[in-house]
């Protein structure tokens, strides 16, 4: 709040003009009030029949670990009633009011006659032991619910128990916070850059058919080689050749070692006249 006086358009005294900006919202709506976690359901278990659910004690607490498929009680109630629907990782709270204890709700599932059951949605995702689902991202993994690759939740209690966002989503009803708007999208290309990166890593297989005439004569040209298909004659042309390259080296060289010899000066013959030959001594006959 703030006071101010002016004279109305301020032109007595403009000294006094005020003016300032006023942003306009309507009011917010007020939020939908939150679903109770608990709902029930009726059922009925008739003679021979089973309802179709897997249960397990969690902390005292029934919780639901598998709901089996086909024509049973459980599935005819979630097809007529989706929002409703008894889920896996759903709470028993109690059983035709019984909510005593765990063997007490499962004495009275075991009879054949009807179910009132209240049931309350999980808000944590668990594994089929009763542990909470901790948000670790594993690509490579399939989650136990769907079989699904990638995964975003797994047990941190020691079990291999993993869960994909999907699942979640569908198990417990509420929004996956994760920054990964498409999970499955970023783990395909995560798997694509990591292939390209570790390279392949299988013995490579070459086909002769695959090594066409015409690829092979555009690598030689590439790299400047000649291109001949290897046969028994050409094989001996190759050969000989080889040959007399050697032979051609080995005369140059001999050649070269020779013309090198010819010029070394100790190597050189004295002129005649430069050789001075001592005469032979002269006998001279004296008479005595």
């Amino acid at each position: 709040e703030f006071e101010f006086s002016s004279d109305g358009d301020g032109a007595s005294f403009p000294h006094q003009r005020w003016g300032f900006w006023a942003l306009v919202s309507a009011k917010p709506a007020e939020k939908e009030e939150k679903k109770a976690d608990s709902f029930s359901l009726e059922v009925e278990k008739k003679e021979g029949a089973m309802l179709g659910i897997t249960t397990q004690e969690v902390s005292g607490a029934c919780m639901i670990t598998s709901i089996e498929p086909g024509a049973t009680p459980i599935q005819e109630w979630n097809a007529a009633h989706p929002d409703k629907a008894l889920k896996v990782h759903d709470f028993i709270l109690e059983v035709n009011g019984v909510k005593s204890s765990y063997e007490g709700i499962l004495d009275e599932l075991r009879k054949f006659q009807k179910h009132v059951i209240v049931a309350k949605r999980s808000k944590d995702p668990m594994c089929s032991s009763g542990h909470i689902l901790r948000p670790d991202p594993r690509v490579y993994n399939v989650c136990d619910v769907c079989h699904a690759p990638g995964t975003q939740f797994r047990c941190q209690d020691g079990c291999d128990y993993d869960m994909c966002v999907n699942c979640f989503q569908s198990l417990t009803s509420g929004p996956v916070h994760c920054p990964l708007q498409d999970l499955t999208t970023f783990a395909q290309k995560r798997v694509q850059v990591v292939s390209r990166g570790e390279g392949n890593q299988d013995d490579p297989e070459v086909e002769r058919d695959s090594w066409d005439e015409q690829r092979l004569r555009a690598l030689c040209a590439k790299h400047g080689w000649d291109f001949e298909w290897m046969t028994e004659d050409g094989e001996r042309r190759r050969r000989a050749n080889e040959r007399f390259t050697e032979w051609k080296l080995e005369e140059s060289m001999a050649s070269f070692l020779h013309e090198d010899t010819a010029q070394m000066p100790d190597s050189q013959p004295l002129k005649s006249e430069e050789v001075e030959v001592a005469a032979p001594p002269v006998l001279q006959r004296v008479n005595s």
